[in-house]
């Protein structure tokens, strides 16, 4: 430096300091969303800086933390995390960045009713958790309302899908069915299939009523066209009439194996009107037993609303 008049002197200058600026966290994750259990990778390695990155630090939101640039990561519950990356350059500098995750719940809960409903050789039947049936009967399964998924799982754990067609049913098909839609609400069907006994067999049970039934004189009662059922199937109300004279003194209600429900006097009206609502949807034999001793039957669906 030198002044007007000629002098001079000197500033000897020295700059000390970095040149260095803050590091720059860049995050990536995949997936983003899903249900738990959800297994996430994380990359941080991409995150920059002009003189090195010293250290990554990872907090995933639930706890759970990491030091490693590219961890992977599961979460194990539903929730919205927000996952944070943290780099620090060798000056110290720090910078942080996010990304959320969205986790669902695997079992998401029902948004709806669902109404169990089963195909009984060939008939629709709807309502009832409880279906018994006798072997070779046809069955199919499904539920209401229709046009939603539906996944069946079977009492083994075997998983098929909606209108299953599960064929001629067996005892060895007796159990419950879980019924699971869309939406993940679910339902049981319960079901009974019981073994159909030759009439030799049941010469050989004690007190065991025969699928085929009988009247008091243990004479085999044959299915009458003679007997009109209407409607059928019937979920309350059942009218009975007859196409012939026939001057009934009672009916008897039968399920599917024979055994007597109910008898109910009648004395010699028709058309007859007995009240089903009692019984669980499945086949049920209707038997009219006149004041002659004559006795005849015919088989009824009931089918629960």
């Amino acid at each position: 430096m030198t002044s007007e008049e000629g002098c001079t002197t000197v500033i000897n200058l020295t700059v000390t300091g970095s040149l260095s600026g803050s590091p720059v966290a860049i995050v990536a994750a995949t997936p983003v969303f899903g249900a738990f259990p959800l297994d996430v990778s994380f990359t941080g390695s991409g995150s920059t800086d002009n003189i090195g990155i010293s250290s990554y630090s990872w907090d995933f939101g639930d706890g759970e933390i990491s030091s490693i640039p590219d961890p992977d990561h599961t979460y194990i519950s539903a929730g919205l995390y927000t996952a944070v990356l943290t780099v620090i350059d060798t000056d110290g500098l720090i910078n942080s960045s996010t990304v959320n995750i969205d986790v669902t719940d695997s079992n998401p809960p029902c948004t709806g009713t669902i109404v169990p409903e089963y195909r009984v050789d060939g008939e629709w039947l709807s309502g009832s958790n409880d279906l018994t049936v006798t072997e070779g009967t046809e069955l199919m399964f499904s539920m209401l309302p229709n046009g939603i998924g539906v996944t069946i799982e079977y009492p083994d754990g075997t998983l098929v899908g909606d209108d299953y067609l599960l064929g001629n049913a067996t005892v060895s098909d007796s159990g419950a069915y879980l019924l699971t839609s869309e939406e993940g609400c679910t339902t049981v069907i319960n079901l009974v299939v019981e073994k159909i006994l030759l009439i030799s067999q049941l010469a050989k049970m004690e007190e065991t009523q025969p699928l085929y039934i009988t009247n008091e004189e243990n004479i085999l009662v044959l299915e009458s066209n003679n007997m009109i059922l209407y409607p059928n199937p019937v979920s309350d109300i059942l009218t009975i009439s007859f196409l012939e004279e026939f001057k009934i003194e009672n009916i008897q209600i039968h399920d599917g194996l024979g055994r007597l429900l109910q008898t109910v006097n009648v004395e010699n009206r028709v058309p007859i009107q007995i009240n089903l609502s009692q019984y669980n949807s499945g086949v049920y034999f209707i038997v009219a037993n006149s004041l002659t001793g004559e006795s005849i039957q015919k088989k009824v669906l009931v089918k629960r609303k």
